[in-house]
């Protein structure tokens, strides 16, 4: 098939949705569609913000390239920061797909309700699903959390498509001979590395050699920085790694933390786990509904039960991974094993090409 892929950032860099991106372009073009990816082509500054609600250059960029490329199908990803609810009116002709990377369409903003950025959130949120509704073919989830929210809100047709992950890069050596602590992600509030911080300080107490290494940036690593300075040189802060770097320190750590905090913003998937997963490294987890669901479905991890601030849980998890080999050595192994069978590339560009053809089919129905 000829497909148009439409995001709203660059997927050069960024993080889950622009990662998720990366990885299926390269499993269609192995599949042998032909792909023309439009990302990042268009971005709002300042005033131009309120744009997010409506931008009608955006839709005449999408309308343009759909004419040019002439693809069987449109899958649109993001669109909320920059591109509008103005491009599922364009190339109307297509069928279209959707895919839901997290629940920020469903009330789960970045933003204050009460800012102003925070108000331009809520108003394109509803006029991206009233337009979604009408104009997708399928709308597809990342979880079955975010599916079950798109039913909910009135979508007919529903697909789980689950976060694709890369293959290692490099030699992995056996969780249970290794000691560092990671965690992998968006320096953000809602992403827990405060809760993490604290649960190691207390699990790692009497354990020498242990360090806890945190890749990634975002608005909170000076505050982050400050919290962990306590700990000397036990706690890291490695910036943003490209997925070559990132790849070889999660195979040689211990175990992944993965702290996501529903109350302060629930999450959609969690990429972290499942990369965790393919490089055999145990994951311990909030109860955020979607990362438990993520977690829980690759056998490969501890949830930690009740409140997802829950230090004392995450604590005693995170100390039982360390200092239990046998344990480290079997969530290991069995999450390996379902990350490839669930979440390889070839897997999510497979489940990808079948909702296309849904969606085609559908069309010439």
């Amino acid at each position: 098939m000829r497909v148009l892929i439409v995001h709203d950032e660059p997927v050069d860099g960024g993080y889950g949705a622009e990662a998720y991106i990366r990885r299926l372009v390269e499993g269609l073009r192995d599949a042998g569609d032909t792909v023309e990816l439009l990302a990042g082509e268009r971005q709002h500054h300042g005033i131009t913000k309120a744009l997010d609600l409506w931008d009608p250059v955006a839709r005449d960029l999408v309308e343009e390239r759909a004419k040019s490329f002439r693809p069987d199908v449109v899958h649109f990803h993001n669109i909320a920061r920059e591109l509008s609810a103005s491009v599922l009116s364009a190339a109307r002709h297509v069928p279209a797909v959707m895919t839901f990377h997290d629940l920020r369409l469903f009330g789960a903003t970045e933003h204050s309700w009460l800012s102003a950025r925070g108000r331009v959130e809520r108003a394109g949120a509803r006029r991206i699903r009233s337009a979604a509704r009408s104009r997708l073919a399928v709308a597809v989830g990342v979880t079955d959390r975010v599916c079950d929210a798109l039913r909910a809100d009135g979508f007919a047709q529903v697909s789980t498509v689950r976060v694709p992950a890369a293959d290692p890069v490099g030699v992995l050596v056996p969780a249970q001979q290794c000691r560092d602590v990671v965690v992998a992600g968006r320096l953000a509030a809602d992403k827990g590395i405060d809760i993490a911080i604290d649960a190691f300080d207390a699990a790692s107490d009497g354990i020498e050699a242990t360090r806890l290494l945190i890749a990634g940036d975002g608005p909170q690593r000076d505050a982050l920085e400050r919290r962990a300075r306590r700990l000397g040189s036990r706690v890291s802060f490695l910036g943003w790694l490209n997925e070559d770097e990132l790849s070889g320190l999660l195979g040689r750590s211990r175990v992944v933390i993965v702290a996501s905090q529903t109350r302060r913003r629930p999450e959609g998937s969690s990429l972290s786990a499942v990369e965790a997963a393919m490089h055999g490294r145990p994951v311990v987890a909030s109860s955020d509904p979607a990362v438990s669901e993520v977690v829980t479905g690759l056998e490969g991890g501890l949830v930690v039960p009740g409140d997802t601030a829950n230090i004392d849980g995450f604590t005693d998890a995170l100390r039982q991974v360390l200092t239990d080999d046998a344990l480290a050595g079997e969530l290991a192994t069995s999450g390996r094993s379902n990350a490839v069978r669930l979440h390889s590339i070839p897997a999510v560009a497979a489940a990808t090409r079948a909702v296309y053809q849904a969606a085609v089919d559908g069309r010439s129905s």
